[in-house]
């Protein structure tokens, strides 16, 4: 048996403000760059640590850090 889930009024209007303050906040970073290897560099702005731990984290999955905890 599935379950019938409903939005009331209040639910829409939380989605609709959520979607203007992330419109608002990409408009307002988006005119900080000027080039596109800006938005795919940073501007060569991060650190290598900053740097190394995002490359560290996308090598690593999800299945990743909720299995071998699970396995330990």
């Amino acid at each position: 048996m599935l379950a019938q889930i409903s939005l009331g009024g209040l639910d829409y209007a939380a989605i609709g403000v959520y979607c203007i303050v992330v419109m608002l906040i990409a408009a307002w970073f988006s005119g900080q760059q000027r080039s596109a290897g800006d938005f795919l560099l940073a501007g060569r702005s991060m650190g290598w640590i900053v740097i190394g731990i995002s490359q560290l984290t996308s090598l690593l999955s999800a299945i990743s850090y909720l299995g071998n905890p699970g396995a330990a």
